[in-house]
């Protein structure tokens, strides 16, 4: 169990090390800046996205059973009564 641990984490940390140099070859022309900005955007809207909800959660109002405006037809007979 424990040699197979090792392996799986050594084939990790091959795989990436493989993928590691082709990747900041494209990436080091881009500014970590950028990035860091669209985090902090996506952070922000996170945020808000998370207020909004738990706040229309908060204020949703059940008005399952309140029947305030029941209105009868005039036109219609009264089957039951005689």
């Amino acid at each position: 169990m424990k040699t197979s641990i090792l392996f799986i984490a050594a084939l990790f940390l091959n795989t990436s090390l493989l993928l590691a140099e082709p990747m900041a070859f494209l990436a080091q022309g881009l500014n970590t800046w950028f990035f860091i900005g669209i985090e902090v955007v996506l952070l922000i809207g996170y945020y808000a996205y998370k207020t909004v909800k738990d706040l229309h959660e908060a204020c949703e109002l059940d008005l399952g059973d309140l029947n305030v405006f029941v209105f009868t037809d005039p036109n219609k007979k009264n089957k039951g009564k005689n």
